[in-house]
């Protein structure tokens, strides 16, 4: 079922993760990662594996793995798919212009808010505008 896309060009790729991220993600500004709660282990292999294929590293917790809450009346941490919010705008991003401000209201100086229409209309993602020094 997934041999579609992982064999799909790059911009496919990154249309499905904008997708499922944008749609079911969110932006935990302490962590500062872009989460992604999943209840199903076949839909987080899809995305991790299309995470990998695109080079982006993918922290997964699932329940065996979440720390407990504090709180231990509050409801079991959900299983989780996360990615280090600069690394999710700078290589998938956003449509939801919400999300989009959420995830950049503290974005370092040296990254530039850009709009694609080359792989989907109103695609929000950042570059950096800094010459890497490696």
């Amino acid at each position: 079922m997934t041999d579609p896309l992982l064999s799909s060009d790059v911009s496919v790729k990154r249309a499905f993760l904008v997708g499922v991220f944008d749609g079911r993600g969110s932006y935990d500004k302490t962590a500062k990662f872009i989460a992604l709660d999943y209840n199903n282990d076949a839909i987080r292999d899809i995305v991790a594996n299309v995470l990998n294929d695109l080079g982006i590293e993918a922290n997964i917790n699932s329940k065996a793995t979440a720390r407990v809450r504090r709180d231990s009346t509050s409801a079991p941490r959900k299983k989780q798919i996360r990615i280090k919010h600069i690394e999710f705008l700078l290589n998938i991003g956003f449509i939801s212009p919400t999300r989009f401000n959420s995830a950049t209201s503290n974005l370092p100086s040296h990254y530039d808010l850009m709009n694609s229409s080359d792989i989907l209309p109103s695609l929000k993602y950042i570059s950096s505008n800094q010459d890497t020094l490696f």
